[in-house]
């Protein structure tokens, strides 16, 4: 199993949303005994830069607002917007003992293996996609499906 990564980002980008980059993730098994790969089920989700807010000026919540429910979601879960001088919501600081290792936050909004690939252990997808972009992240937070 691979997973191809792809981040998309604009130069000259003025948008709030451009300190909240999409991540989008396509796994891939081998079929069979040949090389042949075969798109098994893909990740999505974002990378807030929270430094990169911070250094720019740019508000948290204009840049998580403008892209969709989820993520306005995830910022109201994790930032506090009533406190300047406290980043992190109450419940985080709780969670964290106000210890959070770093500013940025990986955000895993969708998790997608195809229907006749339901069966496969997604755990390593997860671990690698947390590997590759959380190093630098002091929160990672996914999105509870939706039933």
């Amino acid at each position: 199993m691979h997973i191809h990564f792809t981040i998309e980002v604009q130069c000259e980008n003025t948008e709030p949303s451009r300190v909240v980059p999409r991540i989008e993730e396509k796994i891939f098994e081998f079929a069979g005994d040949d090389d042949n790969e075969v798109e098994i089920g893909k990740i999505g989700g974002y990378l807030v830069l929270v430094g990169r807010a911070f250094d720019e000026e740019e508000s948290l919540f204009d840049a998580m607002d403008s892209i969709d429910q989820s993520v306005h979601d995830c910022y109201a879960a994790l930032f506090n917007p009533d406190n300047a001088d406290e980043l992190w919501s109450e419940s985080v600081r709780a969670l964290y003992s106000d210890n959070v290792s770093a500013m940025n936050v990986l955000f895993i909004q969708t998790i997608e293996l195809y229907p006749n690939l339901a069966s496969i252990e997604i755990a390593p997808i997860i671990r690698e996609t947390i590997a590759t972009f959380g190093s630098e992240c002091g929160i990672v937070a996914c999105r509870a499906p939706t039933m």
